[in-house]
């Protein structure tokens, strides 16, 4: 599992090393009430320097208070950037910020319980450096991710993963070892520890799905490995010495009176910060920590940026003809869209939402009328659908929790949703051959980059196609049922391939120059695919048939889409004339550069509390 991750880790690292951020507002929690009364101080970056965060925002909780409340540690860049990211730290009654050498790359700072030493990660290192200064000490390479620390009084440092579970490290450093284990019946990861009084027990955050913004906090005891759910919908927990348990939901800091012995809520949840910075709601799974821009200490002093939750991403969809005019779509809104899928008679649109109402949804266009198809409390990650070829019902990839397989449901929203597979392995579904007799999907397993395999539906019988150590994806049956359209990266570059089918002993290149995303043109007599930028659409004709021939590709036109990395996003009308197709949105970088801070911030969370009951 360990190295698994780590694959996943590295593939991706750079890009959210070096990406932007837009932090912005979210759904709030219920039970609102009235935030506390006395006006935070402001406390500023140092000239030139903003937090350190990703494409969307901060992805780590990149402050923290020491436990006696008198020091503040976050970690800052000129640009944003996590990969020049360098510790500050900063007396509270002072007003200069001063810069740790040899922290480069820093995040995710933590305290040690006595206040003298800040643990950090640095890709790939966890390390410790003391306050009074000096070269950080390596602690561990973990092979992953950490996702949060926690210091426990017995010299352990805790942090959680992205699959792994709860990992632990000796503070003086050595080898991890693990805590928790993942149940892939209910949850994707486990993260963000916080330590109780006592030391015997801690708070974890387990993210139902690592790309959903379903969350759950829960009690863990380091002795027996007990666990309890303590808060459904509920991230980055922390205990409070008043005898409260606040969270963040939804880009909402919460609060409620909590009884420790007896592990219970016992009062109203309230809301004591409307607006709090929360990495949630991303669609990168690395990016989607849920963890809280914000850090209390022993003393009671709150620390926070402001902000809320990932927005949802505003899409933009286009009708564009063959000739490349582009005509905006304005039916869905500004409804986080993912893939398109056109119906087999072309009048309803299928789209995956992935925002805060994700799932699978159909537009009418006579109608013009949006339904959905899914089950509201169908949490998780959708990925795009695929009509049956008589337009009744959907088939798509689905996960609630770790590993998505294939499911279907009825198009207009009667059913329940119907699994079609089972098992270990990240199943995509691409499309039904005309006849509905094989369902062509990707498969992504321990051992291989991605595989494209078939389903018999039939009697459900998984068939191998095309599976070899190369990369396999975007499998795109022909409309006469003979060819599979696919990219590969085997030749060294990803490529559009056609392979014969049932019996797949005839291949043909077709790009020439790198390709992405094929899509058959409806009378089977064109090909269309991207290529690697997703900038240019080309076309290479087709003599359909057993004896398959494609002309030399040639470009359709330009225009800027979103990017897939598995299976296509885009689609055509049934008369071939029109492509429905989402143009790329590249992300403004808005600066993080201030904080909130209350220094008896307990008094405050007492008397709202107490004023909601």
């Amino acid at each position: 599992m360990l190295d698994r991750t780590a694959a996943r880790a590295t593939a991706v690292i750079a890009l959210v090393l070096l990406t932007a951020a837009v932090p912005s507002g979210s759904p709030q929690g219920p039970n609102q009430a009235k935030p506390a009364a006395s006006e935070p101080e402001v406390i500023h970056f140092p000239s030139g320097q903003q937090m350190s965060r990703s494409a969307m925002g901060p992805m780590f909780t990149e402050v923290a208070l020491s436990p006696d409340g008198r020091t503040i540690a976050f970690s800052a860049s000129p640009d944003g950037s996590m990969e020049k990211g360098v510790l500050y730290v900063r007396p509270l009654d002072g007003s200069e910020a001063t810069a740790f050498q040899g922290t480069l790359g820093a995040c995710m700072p933590s305290f040690s319980p006595d206040g003298q030493w800040i643990a950090f990660w640095s890709y790939p290192k966890i390390l410790k450096v003391s306050l009074r200064g000096g070269a950080p000490v390596t602690l561990t390479e973990p092979g992953i991710i950490p996702y949060g620390f926690a210091w426990a009084p017995d010299g352990r440092i805790i942090f959680g993963t992205g699959d792994a579970g709860l990992q632990s490290v000796p503070a003086a450093g050595g080898a991890q070892r693990a805590l928790t284990t993942i149940d892939a019946t209910r949850e994707a990861s486990h993260r963000l520890p916080h330590m109780l009084p006592g030391g015997k027990a801690l708070l974890l955050t387990s993210m139902v799905s690592p790309m959903g913004h379903a969350t759950r906090i829960e009690w863990l005891s380091l002795d027996t490995a007990k666990r309890k759910v303590l808060v459904e919908d509920g991230a980055d927990g922390r205990y409070l010495s008043t005898g409260h348990l606040v969270f963040v939901r939804k880009g909402a800091l919460m609060a409620a009176p909590f009884d420790l012995s007896r592990l219970e809520i016992t009062g109203p949840i309230v809301t004591v910060v409307p607006r709090l910075m929360q990495a949630l709601n991303a669609q990168m799974s690395l990016m989607n920590s849920s963890a809280g821009q914000y850090s209390v200490s022993e003393s009671g002093a709150l620390v926070w940026a402001s902000g809320g939750a990932y927005p949802d991403r505003s899409s933009q969809l286009f009708w564009v003809d063959r000739r490349g005019k582009a005509e905006p779509w304005t039916a869905l809104g500004t409804r986080s869209v993912g893939a398109v899928r056109v119906s087999p008679d072309g009048q309803r649109i299928a789209v995956t939402a992935t925002g805060y109402d994700r799932g699978v949804w159909v537009y009418d266009i006579q109608r013009k009328t949006l339904a959905r198809s899914t089950p509201e409390d169908a949490q998780g990650w959708f990925f795009p659908p695929s009509w049956t070829p008589d337009g009744k019902r959907l088939v798509f990839g689905w996960t609630k929790t770790t590993h998505p397989t294939l499911w279907w449901t009825a198009a207009d929203g009667t059913g329940k949703l119907e699994p079609l597979t089972a098992s270990t392995s990240d199943q995509r579904a691409s499309g039904l051959t005309r006849d509905g007799k094989y369902l062509a999907f990707v498969e992504q397993g321990d051992q291989t980059k991605s595989d494209i395999r078939l389903l018999r539906m039939a009697d459900r019988q998984l068939l191998p196609f095309a599976a070899t150590k190369a990369f396999e994806a975007f499998p795109e049956f022909s409309p006469d049922g003979r060819w599979l359209a696919y990219v590969s990266d085997e030749s060294g570059r990803n490529e559009v391939y056609l392979r014969s089918f049932p019996d797949g002993k005839r291949t043909l290149q077709v790009s020439t120059d790198g390709g992405m995303s094929p899509l058959w043109a409806p009378d089977g007599r064109e090909l269309f695919y991207w290529d690697v930028g997703f900038t240019k659409l080309m076309r290479a004709a087709i003599s359909p048939g057993q004896n398959l021939s494609a002309g030399a590709p040639a470009l359709l036109f330009e225009f800027s889409s979103i990017r897939s990395g598995f299976l296509r996003f885009y689609d055509i009308t049934p008369d071939g004339q029109r492509f429905l197709m989402q143009k790329f949105q590249p992300v403004q970088a808005v600066p993080v550069t201030e904080l909130r801070l209350v220094r008896t911030w307990f008094d405050e969370v007492k008397r709202v509390s107490l004023s909601a009951r």
